[in-house]
Order: C-alpha cells, then structure tokens, then sequence
C-alpha cells in the first residue's frame, strides 16, 4: 500500500499548483470584449451594460467583468443596479361603485350624458337627454359600472377589483375617465382578468393596470367589459402613487429561441448563460391562446427538475391590437435548462413551438478612466473571481446617487473570440460527464483507502496470532 503516500503528495503538489497567484490578465483572455466611447473629460464614467453582457459572461453574478485601458492595464470599477430604488409606493383607497342598467349605458353611447341621483331608495345612474331603445329583456341587466374618484388627489395607476366572474376564461375589461359623465378617455383598454384552476393550480388576475399614471380628480371612472362574459362587480380599489419613482431602465432581453423539446403540452430550453435571471418570457407563437402553465429548472444536466414558479401565458388578438402575457416571475437563479409544462387538464400551448427570452436586471458599470483611451470592457472567462469595488471605495467622498450625475458612455458592438466561449457541458446518458468523472474518483478513492484499511485489519490480526 505504498501508493497512498504518493496520492497524497500528488494532492499536495495539485494544491501547490493552484494556490500560486493567477497571471495578469489582458483583454485577449476574454471571449468579448467591448470597446466604450466616452463623453467629456471626467475622470469617473458609467456605461450601461448591453444584451451581449449577459450572454457572454461566464459567471452568475457576472463576477468576470472586467475593465482595461489602451495599454492593458485593469482599472477599478464598481457594478450597479439602476433599477434597484426606483419602485414607486403605492396605497389602494376603497371607492364607490354604481351599476349601469344596458338600457342607460345604451342611451349614453347613442349620445346621451349619464347622471347619478341619490334619494331616499338609494342612488341610481340615470340618462340625461334622449335614450337609445333597447330590448325590454335588457333593461336589468347591469352593462357597466361608474366608479366615484373625484375626490382622490394623487395620480392611479390601476384598479384592484373584487368582482365574479366567468372562471376559466379570460375576461377583457377596459377603464376610461370623464370630468362630465359624456366624453370619455381610455385608461386602459382590454385588459384581461381571469381566475383559473383551483387550489395549488389556481392563477388569478384582478388588478387592472392604467397604460399611464395620471390623475383622476374631480372625475368619474367607468369600467366596461364583453358583453359575452358575466361580471359582477362588488368593490373596487382604486392605486395611487403616494412616491414618485426613479425612471426605470428597461430590462435586459437576451432571446433563447425556440425549444429543444416540445409536445404541445411542455417545452423545454437549453439555457446557454449562467448569468441570474428572475424573469422568463413566453412568446406564444398562435394567437388567442392563454393556459397556466408551471415552470421548472434544473442547474445541470441530468439533474431532477425543480418547480421554480408558475403563471399564465396568453396572447389574444383584437381589433385594438394583441394582449401579450407579462414575463413570468421565477425564482432567481443560475439554470442550465428551463421547461414549463401546461397546469392542469385543460389547454394546450398550440401546434407551433413558442419563443422564449430571458429578462435580466439592467447593470451599470462606474469606471475611472485612468491612462490612454480607448477603454475596454472584456467578460466571458470562467476562471476569474469578482473585481469590482463598491461604489464608497471607488469615489472618494461617495454620496447616495451621486453615480447618476456622471457623463454617460455607451458600449460598442461586442468582438468575440469564438476559442473562449463557453463550450455545452458534455453528458454521458443525461448526466454530466465532469460530475460523473468527479464521483468516479471519488469511488476509487473510498475503495482505495477501503483496501488500505482491510489490510492493516489483516496484518495487525496477524501480529495478535503470531504473539500468542
């Protein structure tokens, strides 16, 4: 068993190896790398990070970023989140709500001025002028509701309703505004709401976003929907902006194209970033469809599937133009492969196989522009560790925000090197072929040192023999 001393002393001197300090880098080290164009002569910069960033980097927390002047040489830099303190501070205010009969809200789209009336037996919304004739059958029918927001100062951005409606079916309500109760402006226009499944598998959307914040003082709001579906409204929640936010950068969208597995009911995508993600486009390729779906996620290849979120996807034509689902919410993380599969029995992702984007947070990198334009940022490289500062150490005398008030450069197209990408991580049946690698060490060494303690067992049972 002399074999062990030299497995550790190979160990030793791996460890030796790894532990000597990592060579300079330069540019040539990364797979892309971006020329940036600055703006004035100010010694601090900030650039906003392109879509290629993301696809390119090598790192999950794009740890691999780093920034070089013409010579080569590293300068400090510092990575943030523009986005990270510009959510706005929302409150909800209960408002009144008055049903409009068919035959009223018919008068009113002929021409005529709705009114509301209270007395003794209650308020009513009425027509002021000519009405429209209807079918008799229609006069109690309930075709609209008028909501009471007159007196809210701060500007809506949407609507939470406590309503029933048809399950299992998306219902298209549109909100619009009047100070006189005959002309009217849209706020938002066809937007679903919908409560499908139950339980665990449920997905419900109730909340009526305004295309933009604005105020509603001194004005009426109406909520109309399809005449074909049931909707019964029993309280609504007007959303104000009590702080106003920091504008928003959009985010980041890197498409990953078209599934690898698809069956009409599941599709699955190989994910060719490690970069953290927390939103996941669905791009339905037929129009008028919407099914909940869940999603799941693995880190490597032949790994289980995780359950990592679920939502609905949709995507419903009109004559106003489609309804396109949000990007679905998920647990943010690093994965391998993505797949969501159709929630429930009912639905079907059609017969074409969706697209798909990633969605990151924008970043922004804060460099000193040190030595000879230009400057590069280099990212792609596997083996590097973080290399930013933070914000206090980079600028002396930092204050909160004081980043915003730097000149703004921009990043050129990416040159990639084609020999430093990441190359897909090689499987033997589904699993990965470095971890099954590592776990056959891993073997041998317990079997080794398995053999070496069997035979010490046997030599000191010897000696005990041999002494008696």
């Amino acid at each position: 068993m002399k074999i062990i001393p030299f497995f550790l002393a190979g160990l030793m001197a791996c460890a030796t190896v790894f532990a000597q300090s990592s060579p300079v880098l330069n540019p040539g080290d990364f797979a892309a790398c971006f020329d940036i164009i600055t703006t004035g002569a100010e010694p601090f910069q900030r650039v906003m990070l392109r879509p290629e960033v993301f696809r390119y980097s090598q790192s999950a927390q794009l740890s691999d970023i780093r920034v070089f002047n013409a010579i080569g040489e590293m300068l400090p830099f510092a990575i943030r989140q523009p986005n990270e303190h510009s959510a706005s501070q929302e409150a909800a205010q209960r408002v009144d709500v008055y049903p409009v009969e068919a035959s009223v809200h018919a008068a009113a789209l002929g021409g005529g001025r709705l009114e509301i009336r209270q007395n003794a037996g209650g308020t009513t919304v009425v027509i002021e002028g000519q009405g429209a004739a209807v079918q008799p059958e229609a006069e109690s029918r309930v075709d609209a509701y008028l909501l009471d927001t007159r007196a809210i100062k701060a500007r809506a951005v949407a609507l939470e309703l406590d309503a029933d409606f048809d399950s299992a079916k998306l219902v298209p309500v549109s909100v619009e505004a009047s100070s006189d109760l005959k002309n009217w402006r849209s706020l938002a226009a066809a937007e679903p709401v919908f409560r499908l499944g139950k339980g665990e598998t449920s997905a419900t959307r109730t909340t009526v976003r305004f295309a933009n914040a604005g105020s509603v003082e001194n004005q009426f709001l109406r909520i109309r929907w399809s005449n074909t579906a049931r909707f019964s409204l029993h309280a609504a929640f007007l959303k104000t902006i009590i702080a106003d936010p920091a504008p928003l950068v959009p985010d980041m969208a890197v498409p990953v194209g078209s599934p690898v597995v698809f069956d009409g009911r599941s599709a699955e995508w190989t994910i060719s970033t490690p970069v953290s993600f927390t939103q996941f486009e669905v791009k339905l390729a037929e129009p008028n469809t919407l099914v909940p779906v869940k999603i799941f996620g693995r880190k490597h290849a032949g790994e289980p599937w995780l359950a990592i979120g679920r939502g609905v996807i949709y995507r419903i034509a009109r004559e106003s133009g489609e309804s396109l689902s949000p990007p679905l919410m998920i647990n943010s993380g690093s994965y391998q492969a993505l797949k969501i599969e159709v929630d429930g029995a009912a639905g079907s992702l059609g017969a074409t196989p969706p697209a798909a984007v990633l969605r990151f947070a924008p970043r922004e990198v804060v460099f000193l522009t040190r030595g000879p334009a230009p400057f590069t940022l280099a990212t792609g490289h596997s083996k590097v560790g973080a290399g930013q500062l933070p914000l206090q150490s980079l600028i002396p005398g930092y204050k909160t925000n004081d980043e915003q008030a730097l000149p703004q450069a921009t990043l050129a197209p990416p040159v990639i090197s084609d020999n430093l990408l990441a190359k897909p991580v090689k499987t033997v049946l589904g699993i990965d072929l470095r971890r099954l690698v590592l776990w056959g060490i891993l073997i041998a060494a317990v079997f080794l040192l398995s053999g070496y303690a069997v035979s010490l067992l046997r030599k000191l049972n010897k000696a005990q023999a041999d002494r008696k």
